[in-house]
């Protein structure tokens, strides 16, 4: 029996982030000149993970680069879903692939979490519990429902399901460890939830089987187009322990922070900065002056720009106040 296998939930549409999740899938989406998905990736690696089953469904050929060269030297098994299956039914559907595991992580492609995997791992494989949630002391528990937990971290409610209050309520961060006999407890249906249609019949069903542990560290959920520049200026500013992100450039013309991807040139006259990300082979034109903005791999900035992405097909830009 394999002791840790993974998989990254990477079919989604990304519907709040259109259009640029019109051209690519969310998870490959660039950050910090990175690939959104390289986040969760560079996590399990770190945690001593070798093997991480990804599944596709939006976009799936946009994810084939990374594929054919997996970061952290990771091996990466990608499983197509013809039809999109939820986080439930994706779960069910890569069984084959996770189930010879001692233990199982479950993480989300289109977020970023700081908070170290290590000791949710160690807790789950101690408590025996069916599933392990990772949670924050988040005030967006207002915007997406609590996880309410007694003082040992057993999970009482998940979004007001059984409207029991516990000791300690935090933000849940998609992070999930999980043991094979969770897959006992699947429904029938291919298409479904996890939360909802596992977890929270568990909380009536087994109590006691859900059971969560808090992490600390930032946590970048990416929905809209004002969160995914939030995070590429976090992150630039300060890669905490992500250290496979690339470090700032400087230049005469850049007011930092400005990131500099390879073969990315700058014409003479343009004004880059503060918080500017050029991808690999971007091209900034004469004259131009950019502030708070991601240029995205091989696009090329015409025209001046603030609080914007500029991809090879589009310029996407914040609403102005």
């Amino acid at each position: 029996m394999t002791v840790l296998s993974a998989m990254v939930l990477a079919a989604g549409y990304g519907t709040r982030l259109r259009p640029l999740t019109e051209e690519i899938a969310k998870p490959v989406c660039p950050v910090v000149n990175r690939p959104l998905l390289h986040f969760p990736l560079w996590r399990l690696a770190r945690l001593g993970v070798t093997e991480v089953v990804i599944n596709r469904h939006h976009r799936p050929e946009s994810l084939d680069p990374l594929l054919a060269e997996p970061p952290f030297g990771l091996r990466l098994r990608p499983v197509f879903e013809p039809a999109i299956l939820g986080t439930g039914g994706g779960l069910k559907n890569a069984r084959p692939l996770l189930e010879n595991a001692e233990t199982i992580v479950l993480l989300n492609g289109d977020t970023i979490g700081e908070a170290d995997l290590a000791p949710a791992l160690e807790q789950h494989r101690r408590s025996g519990a069916l599933a392990t949630l990772l949670l924050l002391d988040d005030d967006r528990i207002a915007m997406y429902g609590a996880v309410e937990t007694d003082a040992a971290g057993t999970v009482l409610d998940l979004a007001d399901f059984t409207h029991r209050r516990g000791e300690r309520r935090g933000f849940f961060t998609g992070a999930h460890l999980l043991s094979p006999e969770i897959f006992n407890y699947l429904p029938s249906a291919e298409v479904f939830c996890i939360v909802r249609q596992v977890y929270q019949p568990l909380l009536v069903a087994k109590p006691g089987s859900i059971r969560a542990v808090y992490g600390t560290g930032r946590f970048f959920d990416l929905g809209r187009l004002e969160d995914y520049l939030a995070a590429n200026w976090s992150l630039l500013d300060n890669p905490g322990s992500f250290d496979f992100l690339p470090r700032p450039s400087a230049a005469e013309n850049f007011r930092p922070p400005v990131l500099r991807g390879e073969g990315a040139l700058v014409a003479s006259g343009a004004s880059l900065g503060p918080y500017v990300v050029l991808g690999d082979g971007a091209r900034v034109e004469s004259g131009v002056c950019l502030e708070r903005t991601v240029v995205w791999p091989d696009a090329v900035a015409r025209e001046s720009a603030a609080d914007a992405v500029i991809t090879p097909r589009r310029v996407v830009s914040l609403p102005k106040e």
